[in-house]
C-alpha cells in the first residue's frame, strides 16, 4: 500500500507578495513556495472576508462624492424663499460684463428683500456712518453711479459690493437710527456680503471701492464683537491698499477747477481710508490681546489720525473749491474728530512703549507709561467736563480713553517686578487704583446711561475689560 503524504495546510487567500507580483501562489502555510525560495516574509490576510469591499486607498468607480455643505442660513424657516429670491447664474459666466450684471442683480435683489431702495441706502449711509468715518467721497460715488445709469449699463462689480457693504453697515444696532430689515437677518446679510465680496475680489482683483467695502465689513465685524474675523479683514484691507498704493499723499492741484476738485476728493478719500484702517487695526489688536505684535500700518503724528471732510459740492460758476479741511461741517464734529485723534495718538504711544519693553529698559518704559498716564487722565478729565456741557457729545472719545486706561495700567502691572521694593509697590498701588476708577466709570455708564442714546461699541469692550479685571482682583485679594 502506497504511503500517504500528510496534507499541507493551505491558506484561504494568496499572500501579499504573490498578489502584488501577479504570480501564482500555492498558499502553503506557514510560507508559500515562492516566498520560501526567495527568503521573503510571507504574509496572508487571514481576516479577509469572502465579500469584496472598497479599497480605502483607491475607491475607483465606487467613489461617492460628498454633498456640498448647506449655506449658513439654511436652518432658518424663511431660508428657501430668501435663497430663491436672489438670482444665481446656473452656467459659467463668459464675459466680465455678465459678471458685473449678475452681481448687480443679486445686490438689487438683496435690497428688495431688506425693504430698502438703492437711494435709501446711499442717503442714509452718508447721513450716519459717513459723519463718523468719512472714507467715501459722496460726490464722486454718486457721479460714478450716475455715469453708469446714463450709459444704460450696470455699475462695476466693486461698486455693487460697496453698495452692499454700505447697506450692511447702516443696519448695525450701534447706530442711532439703524435701518430696519424687513425679511432678512443681519447674520444672513453679513454672510451674503462676505460671499459676494470674495466673488468681486476674484473678478476685479483690486480697486479703491473694493478696499472701502472690505473696510466697512471689518468695521461691522468689530462692532458685532467678532474681533478675530475683523483682524483678518482689516489685514486684507491693508494689503490691498498697499498694493494699490493708497497712501496719505499731499493734495494735488490742477489748473482746471473741476479736475482740481475730483483730484482732491480722491486723494482725501485715500488718506482718510488709510488713517481709518490704521485706527481700527490698533483697536482690534487690543481686543485680541496682541499688543506685542507691531501694527502693519503707520501713521506718524497726531494730525495723521485727523480725517479731512468729504462733503463738498462743486458748482461750475463758482471759484475753485475751498480747502477740504474747512468744509461745511459743524465745529462740534471737528472737535469730536480732534478728540478722537488725540486719544488714538495716546493709544499708539502706549502700544509702541509696550512693544519696546525688554529686560534692559523696563525702568524707562515704566517712566514713559507713567508720563502717558498723567497726560491721558488730564485729557480725559477735560473731555468729560466738555461732554457734560454738550450733552454727551464726546461719548466715543471718552469711552476710547477709558479703554486706553485699562491697557496702560494692565501693561504697567505686567512690567512691574514682584519684589518688595517700595517704589514698585507704590506704582502697583497707583495702577490698581486707576483700574478700579476705570471700572467705576464703566459701571456708572451702564447704570445712568440715557436709554435713547446708543452707546459706542467701545463700551462693550470696556465692560469686558471691567469684568476681567474685577475677577482677577477678587482672586488677588482672596
Amino acid at each position: 500500500m502506497a504511503e500517504t503524504r500528510p496534507k499541507t495546510p493551505r491558506a484561504k487567500f494568496v499572500c501579499h507578495a504573490c498578489n502584488v507580483r501577479k504570480r501564482a501562489c500555492n498558499k502553503a502555510l506557514p510560507a508559500c513556495s515562492f516566498c520560501a525560495a526567495r527568503n521573503l516574509q510571507c504574509i496572508y490576510d487571514i481576516t479577509a472576508l469572502g465579500k469584496k469591499g472598497q479599497r480605502k486607498y483607491n475607491p475607483g468607480r465606487n467613489f461617492v462624492a460628498l454633498q456640498p455643505p448647506s449655506p449658513p442660513w439654511s436652518a432658518s424657516a424663511s431660508a428657501p424663499c430668501i435663497a430663491s429670491a436672489i438670482p444665481v447664474p446656473e452656467v459659467t459666466l463668459q464675459g466680465s460684463t455678465d459678471i458685473h450684471r449678475s452681481v448687480n442683480q443679486q445686490v438689487l435683489s438683496i435690497f428688495k428683500l431688506t425693504g430698502r431702495t438703492l437711494e435709501d441706502v446711499i442717503e442714509y449711509y452718508f447721513e450716519t456712518f459717513q459723519q463718523a468715518c468719512p472714507v467715501i467721497s459722496p460726490e464722486l460715488f454718486k457721479d460714478a453711479l450716475s455715469q453708469s445709469s446714463r450709459a444704460s449699463d450696470v455699475p462695476p462689480v466693486d461698486y455693487s459690493i460697496l453698495l452692499l457693504a454700505m447697506c450692511l453697515i447702516t443696519a448695525l444696532p450701534c447706530l442711532d437710527r439703524p435701518l430696519q430689515l424687513s425679511s432678512v437677518t443681519r447674520d444672513w446679510l453679513y454672510a451674503t456680503t462676505k460671499s459676494l465680496f470674495a466673488q468681486a475680489h476674484a473678478t476685479v482683483s483690486n480697486s479703491l471701492p473694493l478696499i472701502q467695502a472690505a473696510f466697512l465689513i471689518a468695521v461691522c465685524e468689530y462692532s458685532c464683537a467678532r474681533p478675530q474675523a475683523a483682524h483678518v479683514t482689516i489685514n486684507t484691507c491693508h494689503l490691498l491698499a498697499e498694493i494699490l498704493g493708497v497712501k496719505k499723499a499731499t493734495l494735488k492741484t490742477s489748473q482746471s477747477p473741476v479736475e482740481c476738485f475730483d483730484t482732491q476728493q480722491t486723494e482725501i478719500a485715500r488718506r482718510n481710508l488709510t488713517s481709518a484702517i490704521a485706527i481700527f487695526e490698533r483697536l482690534i489688536l487690543i481686543e485680541l490681546d496682541l499688543i506685542k505684535s507691531p501694527p502693519r500700518t503707520e501713521c506718524p503724528g497726531m494730525r495723521s489720525w485727523l480725517p479731512l471732510q468729504l462733503g463738498l459740492k462743486y458748482y461750475p460758476e463758482s471759484q475753485p473749491p475751498i480747502s477740504p479741511a474747512s468744509s461745511n461741517v459743524s465745529p462740534k464734529d471737528d472737535d469730536v474728530f480732534e478728540c478722537r485723534a488725540q486719544v488714538i495718538s495716546f493709544l499708539d504711544l502706549i502700544l509702541r512703549t509696550t512693544q519696546s519693553v525688554s529686560e534692559t529698559n523696563k525702568e524707562s518704559a515704566l517712566s514713559e507709561l507713567a508720563s502717558l498716564d498723567v497726560k491721558l487722565r488730564t485729557f480725559l478729565g477735560d473731555m468729560m467736563f466738555e461732554s457734560s456741557k454738550r450733552q454727551n457729545t464726546f461719548c466715543a472719545p471718552v469711552a476710547l480713553s477709558i479703554r486706553c486706561l485699562f491697557l496702560l495700567h494692565r501693561t504697567t502691572l505686567g512690567i512691574l517686578p514682584t519684589g518688595n521694593d517700595e517704589r514698585d509697590h507704590q506704582a502697583r498701588t497707583i495702577s490698581q487704583a486707576a483700574l478700579g476708577t476705570a471700572c467705576e466709570m464703566v459701571s456708572d455708564v451702564m447704570k445712568f446711561r440715557i436709554t435713547k442714546k446708543i452707546m459706542p461699541i467701545t463700551c462693550y469692550y470696556n465692560l469686558q475689560a471691567t469684568i476681567k479685571w474685577l475677577q482677577e482682583w477678587m482672586d488677588y485679594t482672596a
